[in-house]
């Protein structure tokens, strides 16, 4: 892929760095004046540029770069809504990337992790962009976060979220979908599963579990979050963004080793957490500690494909094996050389495990290839999906 920059042209290794629209990185830049007595030293324009590009060259996202456009869709809560009397009086703005075959017959919908926008996803479907989109792929910023419109009336819970998805999918016409889902909005992905079978094909969780009640790490992340606004703090008041401590702690936990960490992935994520008002990731962050979804497992009749990276101390191998032993068809993925931020640290690794989703039929999503053909092509399908030969898939006049 190669782009201008500053009159020369730039061939980028591997894959392109992360880019801002106009907006966006004004507010990039204006953010970054705001919270330099937030960093140890001054950061020179050189740490903010990405790896590899020429000093003073743009880190503007060009819209369509890899087939991906940004877009926005308003939303109204639908018929079961979480505060349906309220909700009712107002649409809400939400922002998504959009690519692959707007008529395609089956859709993918991202949902990124508390404190991350869509843009964790970026480099994930840019190389999913080498190979090809074979279905029309939506990530999502969620209500506060991004460019998503925010609430400040207490209602950025998971049900809130849950009624954005739905209104987000009718917005768009799609009628069902394959949910992928990062880290703490694993919750979110099984709560929309469980309350609406009919619209979720299956469920593809990143580094995510069914509850986080008693996640140690999790808990850590709220009491340090709520040690901000104590007295003495240096980002005291709510309208302050949470500092860059607080941030290094919490991507500390996140990653096997952030120096292996190209610097633009990493300040994307510092950028796109410090943007988000403090009171919408507390009241999120609750939301998602209150919420487990354990007794909802054995519920889900959509095959679900859990992936998590071998050095994940968020999200542990115990935890995954408790999760597919209740779930009927379950699978685990364990990509080796990862913590909890796979779409950073393996994004093609896990653009490939997107890539192997594929319809059995219009009805059943199955975790396999689309390449697999022959005689014995159902057969082998449901061995990579865990089923058994006495599985009602395996009649095929189904």
């Amino acid at each position: 892929i190669n782009a201008e920059y500053g009159g020369s042209s730039y061939s980028m290794a591997g894959l392109p760095p992360v880019f801002y629209a106009d907006e966006e990185w004004r507010q990039f830049s204006a953010q970054h004046q705001r919270n330099e007595r937030h960093k140890v030293v001054d950061a020179t324009s050189d740490y903010w540029a990405p790896t590899g590009i020429p000093t003073g060259a743009s880190n503007k996202w060009m819209d369509g770069t890899g087939g991906i456009y940004v877009k926005t869709a308003e939303v109204s809560a639908q018929r079961g809504s979480t505060d349906l009397a309220i909700r009712n009086k107002a649409s809400t703005r939400i922002q998504y990337a959009e690519a692959g075959p707007a008529d395609a017959t089956s859709a993918v919908l991202m949902i990124h992790g508390w404190g991350e926008t869509w843009r964790v996803w970026q480099n994930t479907l840019l190389a999913q962009s080498k190979f090809g989109f074979h279905k029309r792929t939506i990530a999502v910023d969620l209500r506060g976060f991004g460019g998503s419109a925010s609430s400040m009336k207490g209602r950025h819970s998971v049900g809130h979220h849950v009624d954005d998805m739905i209104g987000l999918l009718d917005a768009l016409g799609l009628d069902r979908v394959c949910v992928v889902a990062h880290s703490l909005s694993s919750v979110i992905a099984l709560r929309l599963a469980s309350q609406n079978p009919a619209r979720i094909a299956s469920v593809l969780l990143v580094s995510g579990t069914a509850s986080y009640a008693a996640n140690e790490h999790v808990a850590d992340w709220s009491s340090c979050l709520d040690a901000l606004s104590e007295p003495g703090s240096e980002a005291v008041a709510d309208t302050e963004p949470v500092t860059m401590a607080y941030i290094n702690r919490l991507l500390e936990s996140r990653f096997v080793d952030m120096d292996g960490i190209a610097p633009n992935r990493l300040n994307s994520i510092q950028h796109n957490l410090r943007q988000v008002h403090r009171d919408v990731l507390r009241q999120n962050l609750r939301s998602l500690r209150e919420a487990d979804l354990e007794c909802e497992l054995y519920g889900l009749a959509m095959p679900v494909l859990l992936v998590r990276g071998a050095e994940d101390r968020i999200v542990t191998a115990e935890e995954h094996a408790r999760m597919v032993d209740s779930i009927p068809h379950g699978t685990v993925r364990v990509i080796p050389g990862a913590a909890h931020m796979l779409p950073i640290e393996q994004p093609e690794r896990l653009a490939r495990i997107l890539q192997s989703f594929g319809f059995v039929n219009e009805e059943h999503f199955v975790i396999g290839s689309d390449l697999v053909t022959g005689s014995d092509a159902l057969q082998t399908r449901l061995g990579m999906g865990r089923m058994s030969a006495d599985s009602f898939l395996a009649n095929r006049d189904y």
